[in-house]
This record gives structure tokens, C-alpha cells and sequence, in this order.
């Protein structure tokens, strides 16, 4: 007797321990089912409370009759709850049981409670005895009656509908199933065992709190594991968003960074068109002065003068050389690309360039596989130049003994750009200055001549190209400089996409070894601007007239001396509302105009041309030291005019209005001119 008090203590312990776990587990999110699953156990464990009782009871000689209805009870509850657990839906809600589910665990254990409560020898009779086999105890027991060995098949089919349940999820392959199964195995026979004791058919120990263990605790189990494997997860994924979070933290700083840079840059770009206007104004009426002056020492056959107002004009030149790198920030993307291949720049490059290298210079080159690339090779060819002048300069810093060579090579990146690389063994770049490449006027050779501009400019012409430059020393010594730039048959949102890294991006990679390679051809870059298509007109039998707006008095001047040294007729204007005034009672033969003057400008005074004076405005020369506006820039990019820029030498200004002339009106203008 006392054995049978055992198992019931132990499966009762087992079966609460179980439920209190169970009910923790369902307060966390999605696990309500094992809330659910906690009344299975609970309903296993009150079976197993009147198990231990009913031992006691009988080890004082008590009638225990009591004992198998309230079983039969806590039986039918036990497998009404299998039957709503094993129907649950996602939410383990009540409302997601299906309702004839609900309708069937709710009358089956109203059934069952109606025959419990009735007189208790309508279920179970007292009086009999029960002789445990091996052990020799003669028990009071009591018996089922005929209807109430029938009511135990109530939560017997309740049962089974649950097993068939789990059966239709092994067959699906859900996990943990088959112990499951094994567990409904072990407690039928159990039950069927206590059924047939019950009923007096065999004499035997109760076994039923074996079964009830036996069932709960695979899939008690089961729902532990699944808990861990979640929590796992959990904390994967809690893992995985830390390092979201600061991978778009990092992203976040990054672009703002890049934002900052972009306007800091924008504002360069405008500052640096402003300057260019002011600066190449004076150096307008410089360079027609000098010309003026070297006409002079040309009739007077001086050859000491002519060769100082040379180097003059060879000093006005390079200023405003200087000045049109400078605007670089300005110029709009792609405004005059075409399809460029970077064999032909890095070949022009060398050959331009070679004039700088030392004769203890070793120019290495590689000409590898690299797509066609949307470009203007002149400015192209000038942001290579200064790369490998950059690159000669540190070489030279070192001693001749000790080796200088320098590396250019082309080829094509990862991700399908160009890329032209240029590496040195020289001292590589500091680290204070590593991290400022591209901005203006940041040199190690200052005490040399240095002006900090070089790379600037190269940085800009990345830039204005959609390119990216990458720089960095190697892990072998020296420099290295990377401009890459989208291909040609690129998508156009892969050149977006990396335009907010083309502002000195600065990397770390080594560079692949470089062997020697092919010859060096000349690029060709021309800058043209189209005009309209020439149609005849009447003749002029007289000299060209012009009439000149440049709101710069000197300049103005100097424009007219120039010209009518030329043989043109001049009439200036330092405003256009007087040119404009003067125009309704005059004739002339073209129109040329500066761009940026204060009141109308160059693009307002076109527009005011094409109402009042179409053929003259057909004919129209813009000349600019540069466009500090989108409007006038967007201005200059027509093709309706003919676009110079400033300083321009006084044979070369009236060469191009002949030829202007030619173009809209037919080459017999000019002949008679």
C-alpha cells in the first residue's frame, strides 16, 4: 500500500513541479500555450493527489469508493485540457479553439460531474479486497460499477483524440513528436491496467500515476526546449541589432560627415567661380594690353621687349590656368563628357608630363583591361598629370642610390569601374596630412614651391567625373593614389551611389605589384561649342562692326583698342540697358557680350536680344571668367551661342568673330568684310 502511496507522492510533486514552470513559461510573449499546457499537468497532478489519499485511506482499512469517482472526474478533466491544448490556435486563445471542440470538452465534464455526484453506488461499490501480487497485502478496494467502467471511456476518447493529434504532427515532421507518442503508449496501457483493476478483472497495483508521467513530461520537455531555443535566438538577434544599430550609427555619421564635406565643398566651388570672374577680368585688359604692347615692339623690331612681354604673357597664362583648375568645384557634371578611354589619358599624362621626370626617375607602366569611362580627357588627363607629378616629387626626395621609381597603371575594380592607380616608393604621406588630401593649399613642399593646389584639383575632377579617390601608403612604403570612375555602360544611379564618396576618400588597401608596359600617345583634348546652322545672308560691304558690353571699364577699353587695331568698328558699353537703348537706332554686325555684370546680366541681355533683335542674337559671343549661378551656368551650356572664355588674346577674340559671322550668316560675310 505504501508503494502506492509513493508513486502517487511522486507523481504529484512531478506534475505540480511541472505546472509552476509551465505557468512562468506562458507569461512570456507567444508562449500561452504553455499556460494551456500547465492545466494538462495540474489536472495529472490532482489524479495523483487522490492516488496518494486514497492509499492512505486504505492502509487504515477505510472504504476508498470516494477515491474512483473523483478520479474518474479529475481523468475526464485531465483529457478534456489535452483536447483544448492540442487544439490551439497561434495566439492560444479560448476564442481559437474550434467550437465543437470547446462544446465537447465542456460536456464531457459536465457528463461526468452529473455520474459523480450521483448516489456513490450508481458508480463505485465498496466491500471488496485487493491482493497485491509478490507482496502479499490484502488492500480494501473498491470497485467500478457496470455504468461507470462505461464512463471511462470519456476520457479515454478525449485522449485519443488528442494522441491522433500528436500523430497527424509527427507524420508533418514536427520535433520532439515521437517521444510524445511514446509517452500516450505508456500511459494508455497505464490507464487501461487501472481501468481493469478498477472493474476487478485483475488483481494489481494502480499504475496510472506512471502514465501520467510517462505523457507530460516529453512534452513539458519539448516546450523547455523550444524556450531555450528562443531565448538563444533572442539574444542572436539582440546580438545582430547591436551591431545594426552601430553599423547605421556608423553610416549615420559617415554621411553626415560627407553632407558636411559636400557643402563645405559647394561653398568652395562658388567661391572659387567668384574669384575666377574677378581675377580673369583684369586679366582681360592685361593680356589685350600686352598684346597691344607687343604689336608695338614687333614695328619697332625689338627683340629684348618682345621677349619680356612674352614671358608676360606667358605669367597671364598661367595665372589664369591656375584660376580655371580653381573652378573646377564649379563646373557642372557632365556638362562636356564623352566616351573616354583611360589608356589614352594615362598615355597623354605620361607624355605631357614626361618633360618633368629626372632622367633617375624609373616610370613603370601597366596597361590592363579597363571599360570606357564618360569623361572630358582633358581634365581628365590634367588630374592624372597631377598624381604622377605628385608621385615624381616624392621619389625625388630621396637619394638617387637608394632607387626612385613610380608606378602608373590602368585596370578595372571589383564592381566593375575604372580605375587608374598611380603608387611611388617614396616616404609616403604623413599622417597629419593623410587624413586633409584634397583640400586646398595643404602641401609637405612648401619650402620647395609648392602650392597645395595639386591635389585639389585632381580631387574636383574626380568629383565633377563621379569618380572616387582613394588614398593611402602602402604596406611596402610609399604612396598611393586610386581614381576610380564609373564605366560608361554603368547603370547612371551607380555613379549616384558612390558620388558621396568621391570627396577624398581615404583607404588603406595595399596595391598589386606593376610591371613596365606600352609607349605613351598625346591626348587631344578640345573644349568646343556649337553653333547654329550657318544660312546665307546679305553680304557686308564694310568693315565688321561690333558692338562690345563688358561692365569692366578697363577691360571695355581695352576690347576697343583691340579690335579696331584688328580693323573692326567698335561701339562699348559698360551696361546692357545702354547697348540696348543704343541698338534702336544703329546697326551693327555682331554682338559680344561679358556674362556677369550687375543689373541685366549676359543671359537677360540675350533674352532681351531675341525680342527685339533675332539675327543678332543668333549670332551672339558670351565671353566669362566664369558662372557663379545655376542660371548661368545652365545659360552656357546652350547651343545657341558661342561661348569664350577670359582672358583671350585680341587676334584670337576677332578670329573667332569672323568665324562666328561665318558660321550664321556664310563665309562671303567675312570675305566681304
Amino acid at each position: 500500500m505504501y508503494i502506492m502511496f509513493l508513486l502517487g507522492l511522486v507523481s504529484l510533486t512531478l506534475q505540480f513541479a511541472m505546472a509552476l514552470a509551465l505557468g512562468l513559461l506562458g507569461r512570456a510573449p507567444r508562449w500561452r500555450h504553455a499556460w494551456w499546457f500547465a492545466g494538462v499537468a495540474i489536472t495529472a497532478g490532482m489524479y495523483s493527489t487522490v492516488d496518494a489519499a486514497g492509499a492512505l485511506w486504505a492502509a487504515k482499512s477505510e472504504h476508498i469508493g470516494w477515491s474512483l469517482r473523483a478520479n474518474l472526474f479529475n481523468g475526464t478533466l485531465h483529457g478534456a485540457a489535452w483536447l483544448l491544448f492540442t487544439h490551439l490556435g497561434p495566439n492560444a486563445s479560448w476564442q481559437e479553439i474550434p467550437r465543437r471542440i470547446r462544446r465537447a470538452a465542456v460536456w464531457c465534464v459536465t457528463a461526468v460531474a452529473l455520474v459523480v455526484l450521483s448516489p456513490s453506488s450508481v458508480v463505485a461499490s465498496n466491500g471488496a479486497t485487493l491482493i497485491v501480487p509478490g507482496l502479499g497485502d490484502v488492500i480494501p478496494h473498491a470497485q467500478f460499477t457496470t455504468l461507470g467502467t462505461v464512463f471511462t471511456l470519456v476520457p479515454l476518447t478525449l485522449l485519443a483524440v488528442s494522441w491522433w493529434q500528436f500523430v497527424k504532427r509527427w507524420r508533418a515532421g514536427e520535433p520532439g513528436t515521437a517521444y510524445v507518442l511514446l509517452g500516450f503508449a505508456v500511459f494508455f496501457a497505464t490507464v487501461v491496467e487501472e481501468v481493469l483493476v478498477a472493474a476487478g478483472v485483475i488483481q494489481f497495483l494502480y499504475l496510472a500515476d506512471i502514465g501520467y508521467i510517462a505523457v507530460v513530461t516529453p512534452v513539458t520537455v519539448n516546450l523547455l526546449r523550444g524556450f531555450v531555443r528562443d531565448a538563444r535566438e533572442l539574444d542572436e538577434l539582440q546580438g545582430h541589432l547591436a551591431d545594426e544599430v552601430e553599423r547605421r550609427t556608423v553610416e549615420r555619421d559617415e554621411a553626415r560627415h560627407l553632407v558636411v564635406e559636400q557643402q563645405r565643398l559647394a561653398a568652395l566651388g562658388r567661391l572659387a567661380a567668384g574669384v575666377g570672374h574677378e581675377i580673369n577680368s583684369p586679366l582681360q585688359y592685361l593680356r589685350l594690353s600686352l598684346d597691344e604692347v607687343a604689336q608695338q615692339a614687333s614695328v619697332q623690331a625689338d627683340p629684348v621687349a618682345s621677349e619680356y612681354l612674352a614671358h608676360a604673357v606667358e605669367g597671364v597664362d598661367r595665372v589664369h590656368n591656375i584660376v580655371d583648375a580653381l573652378r573646377t568645384y564649379s563646373r557642372p557634371a557632365g556638362s562636356d563628357h564623352a566616351v573616354v578611354n583611360l589608356h589614352d589619358v594615362l598615355q597623354a599624362a605620361l607624355r605631357v608630363g614626361a618633360s618633368q621626370w629626372r632622367g633617375d626617375v624609373t616610370m613603370h607602366t601597366t596597361f590592363d583591361a579597363v571599360p570606357p569611362v564618360h569623361g572630358h580627357e582633358g581634365r581628365l588627363v590634367q588630374a592624372v598629370l597631377n598624381a604622377l607629378v605628385n608621385a615624381v616629387h616624392a621619389v625625388t626626395a630621396r637619394p638617387a642610390s637608394a632607387g626612385r621609381e613610380v608606378w602608373a597603371r590602368t585596370g578595372t575594380t571589383a564592381n566593375g569601374w575604372a580605375e587608374i592607380v598611380v603608387r611611388d616608393n617614396g616616404a609616403g604621406f604623413a599622417p597629419e596630412v593623410l587624413s586633409r588630401i584634397g583640400e586646398p593649399f595643404v602641401t609637405t613642399r612648401a619650402d620647395q614651391g609648392g602650392t597645395g593646389l595639386g591635389m585639389f584639383v585632381l580631387r574636383g575632377i574626380v568629383q565633377n567625373h563621379g569618380g572616387v579617390l582613394l588614398c593611402s601608403n602602402t604596406d611596402v612604403g610609399g604612396a598611393e593614389v586610386r581614381l576610380q570612375f564609373p564605366a560608361a555602360d554603368a547603370p547612371s544611379h551607380a555613379a549616384s551611389s558612390h558620388a558621396s564618396s568621391s570627396l577624398a576618400t581615404v583607404s588603406h588597401e595595399p596595391s598589386s605589384d606593376m610591371v613596365p608596359s606600352a609607349s605613351h600617345n598625346a591626348a587631344q583634348p578640345v573644349a568646343q561649342v556649337a553653333t547654329p546652322q550657318a544660312r546665307t545672308s546679305l553680304p557686308i560691304r564694310h568693315a565688321i562692326r561690333v558692338l562690345m558690353v563688358e561692365d569692366d571699364a578697363p577691360s571695355l577699353r581695352a576690347y576697343v583698342r583691340g579690335l579696331g587695331a584688328e580693323g573692326c568698328v567698335v561701339q562699348g558699353f559698360t551696361d546692357a540697358e545702354s547697348a540696348l537703348a543704343w541698338l534702336a537706332s544703329h546697326a551693327v554686325d555682331i554682338v559680344v557680350t561679358d556674362l556677369m555684370m550687375p543689373g541685366m546680366s549676359g543671359a537677360e541681355f540675350a533674352e532681351r536680344l531675341e525680342a527685339s533683335h533675332p539675327e543678332l542674337r543668333e549670332s551672339l559671343i558670351v565671353l566669362t571668367g566664369g558662372a557663379v549661378s545655376a542660371e548661368a551656368e545652365a545659360f552656357l551650356a546652350s547651343d545657341s551661342i558661342l561661348v569664350l572664355e577670359k582672358p583671350i588674346g585680341r587676334s584670337a577674340l576677332v578670329t573667332r568673330v569672323r568665324e562666328r559671322l561665318a558660321a550664321v550668316h556664310g563665309p562671303d560675310v567675312v570675305r566681304a568684310a
